[in-house]
């Protein structure tokens, strides 16, 4: 599988295990044995499927998530085909005149990477991606609202280049990455438009092994935020660290970056701690064990700031009792600053999950899976809590 970071939360109880140092998550990898096509159909239960509102919705739904990538290589090149896409619908269990009897949440993703081999040590790479997702009540641009009755779509162009140096990219390598996106909101609310965005920037990246344990990181980056509507401030993101990758054994990664970010704007600046901490075990060849903290000012999600700091904390763990049963164990904590003019609202979630596995086959398996979801912030406008079972059938061709 292609490792890819996902910033959207939402109430999803697959556990994934967070098991790639950093080095790798800077650079795009590529899975010769990756699957083409891989299918789960899912059925779910959600006992609030719109925390938005006063009242829980209790909900039955049906998804439908396919996903697989396609590769095709050359003469010191690859190009790869990476998709994916969900289909996801739910039925009230109680019937109520202010609101529709079912929802839709469709989402789907294509991007292509083209790679070339320049030399021994040098690759550039070219990427495209286009996504369309439906958030889902309570995420993205609405996790800081109430009674929302339809839900945001967003339309997202992003593209990248990057250059890279280094033969074994795991242990020694320097990377440039020039990228943008283009955000833009179906004006399914009043508020849609105001979150269009226009991003730029470029960040390096250098991993220097200096000994079989331990290596030296540096991660800097710059980022333009422009927004389409005149009632929001553009502004600049700034972000550089320092930090140490160890590896004591074979079983075990620890690798921090610490540093700082500037955001400047028209009207206010803000600047902060910034960290990046990646901890992975694995003590036995039956468990795995990660723990990843972040700390980071991200595009706010509130039309009334431009400026938003994030500080999360991901735990996860999976036992592998035999060939065929896994069982996995998901906690996250996450902490949002939104900096108004005259005053800091916080946002606090808090999340855990479990799933045990049954592999039938080599490329078929069902997974049983629940979780929890509580959200409090500070101004007490968002309290409320979600849950969330489900039943899934995967199949890979």
């Amino acid at each position: 599988m292609v490792i890819t970071i996902n910033t959207q939360l939402s109430l999803t109880f697959v556990l994934t295990i967070l098991w790639a140092n950093i080095a790798d998550a800077q650079v795009q990898l590529i899975n010769k044995d990756a699957s083409a096509l891989d299918v789960s159909i899912s059925t779910v239960y959600a006992d609030n499927l719109n925390p938005t509102l006063v009242k829980d919705q209790n909900a039955i739904g049906v998804i439908f998530a396919p996903k697989g990538q396609l590769l095709a290589e050359g003469h010191a090149s690859q190009f790869l085909v990476d998709y994916s896409a969900s289909f996801e619908r739910y039925k009230l269990r109680k019937d109520d005149v202010m609101l529709k009897s079912s929802e839709d949440f469709n989402d789907y993703r294509v991007k292509l990477l083209s790679r070339v081999f320049l030399a021994k040590a040098w690759h550039f790479d070219t990427q495209v991606q286009y996504l369309n997702q439906q958030q889902k009540f309570g995420t993205g641009i609405s996790q800081l609202r109430i009674n929302v009755l339809q839900s945001d779509q967003l339309k997202q162009l992003s593209g990248a280049v990057s250059l890279v140096y280094g033969s074994d990219t795991s242990s020694r390598f320097i990377s440039l990455k020039i990228h943008g996106n283009e955000d833009s909101y179906q004006e399914n609310n009043d508020y849609s438009d105001l979150f269009n965005t226009s991003n730029r920037g470029a960040e390096l990246n250098v991993v220097y092994r200096q000994s079989a344990a331990t290596s030296f990181l540096l991660r800097m980056s710059g980022q333009h935020e422009d927004y389409e509507s005149d009632l929001r401030e553009d502004s600049d993101v700034y972000r550089a660290m320092l930090g140490l990758g160890w590896r004591p054994s074979g079983k075990s990664i620890l690798e921090v970056l610490v540093g700082r970010f500037w955001r400047e704007s028209d009207s206010s600046s803000n600047d902060g701690l910034s960290w990046s901490i990646n901890y992975s075990l694995e003590p036995t060849e039956n468990w795995k064990v990660a723990l990843n903290s972040a700390r980071y000012s991200d595009v706010s999600q509130s039309e009334f700031t431009t400026d938003s700091v994030i500080q999360d904390v991901h735990f996860n763990a999976q036992y592998n009792y035999s060939d065929q049963w896994r069982f996995g164990l998901a906690m996250h904590f996450e902490n949002t600053e939104f900096n108004f003019a005259s005053n800091t609202t916080e946002l606090d979630e808090k999340s855990a999950s479990a799933y045990v596995s049954l592999i039938l086959k080599e490329n078929r398996q069902i997974k049983l899976s629940a979780g929890k979801i509580d959200k409090f912030s500070s101004d007490n406008l968002i309290d409320y809590s979600q849950l969330e079972a489900r039943l899934t059938w995967q199949l890979e061709f």
